[in-house]
């Protein structure tokens, strides 16, 4: 029988940034208090969940539920966000794999691995989301709800993911065309284009991107303008026109359509609510 849990409620109590450097690896474990997830960029090489040692690689994804024992043995520079939560029994331990995590939601369930390696683009997604989840600063009811649809987007993108290292190694005519994709992921350019500068058709280049790096080239580009475009919103003066206009968007209300799908906000809410975070501190 599952366990039960309140329908889509969940509390996220912080998300951190994770130390940048650390001189020696921690010799005590401790049990956790609450539910963690996280994702690192950078880190190693070493974590042991649950007495249990794993050698890593980033990028990679450790969930892990309230009262496992967690030994962080990485050591030397880290870069990682994670997520300190009380998921109210959406997570826990699986009793038949003590090397996984149960996600238990309404009827269904599922294992997954405490810790597992995943691509440079689902890492870059969850990123996104857990910062997204970082600047919306309110405790309105709206406000949670925002949250919390985002925190089970990640949960979900962690969940389907496939394990870095499963299947054939990485094409290079698919890494020449990430890096072709990144050199013009703003420009108003059509991926066919992109695709012809590599002589791939579009059927064939997007079977390439999708065994090397588990997305499309589409969301790929996508993702590059939504993350750029979210950090022009925040630290410059354009308005929403202007900034879909920079990252390569024609029709400016597609783009905030596209925008809050992504991340739960309006491009306009998020304008506003660092306006008045500017004046704020200008005040001060």
């Amino acid at each position: 029988m599952l366990h039960h849990i309140h329908r889509h409620t969940i509390t996220i109590i912080a998300i951190k940034v994770d130390r940048v450097f650390l001189n020696a690896p921690r010799t005590r474990g401790s049990i956790t208090n609450c539910d963690m997830f996280s994702v690192y960029t950078e880190g190693g090489p070493h974590y042991c969940l649950n007495k249990h040692l794993y050698a890593v690689t980033p990028p990679m994804c450790i969930l892990i539920p309230r009262g496992t024992w967690d030994q962080d043995q990485q050591r030397g520079n880290i870069n990682g966000l994670y997520a300190i939560f009380n998921g109210h029994g959406l997570i826990g331990s699986d009793p038949q794999n003590p090397r996984h995590t149960r996600v238990s939601f309404d009827d269904q369930q599922m294992s997954v691995p405490f810790l597992k390696p995943i691509s440079t683009a689902d890492a870059a997604s969850l990123i996104e989301h857990f910062q997204a989840i970082q600047s919306i600063y309110g405790n309105a009811l709206t406000d949670k709800i925002q949250k919390a649809s985002l925190f089970l987007r990640a949960l979900a993108l962690y969940c389907e993911a496939t394990p870095r290292g499963h299947g054939t190694n990485i094409h290079r005519e698919a890494v020449r065309l990430k890096e072709l994709i990144e050199n013009e992921a703003f420009k108003d350019k059509a991926m066919e284009d992109i695709y012809s500068q590599l002589l791939l058709t579009a059927k064939h280049a997007g079977m390439l991107f999708q065994k090397a790096f588990c997305m499309s080239p589409v969301a790929y580009r996508l993702t590059l303008r939504l993350s750029h475009a979210r950090e022009l919103l925040i630290s410059t003066q354009l308005n929403v026109n202007e900034v879909a206009a920079a990252v390569g968007f024609k029709d400016p209300h597609y783009f905030a359509r596209i925008f809050h799908k992504r991340y739960g906000l309006a491009p306009s809410k998020i304008i506003a609510d660092f306006s008045v975070k500017r004046l704020a501190s200008d005040d001060k």
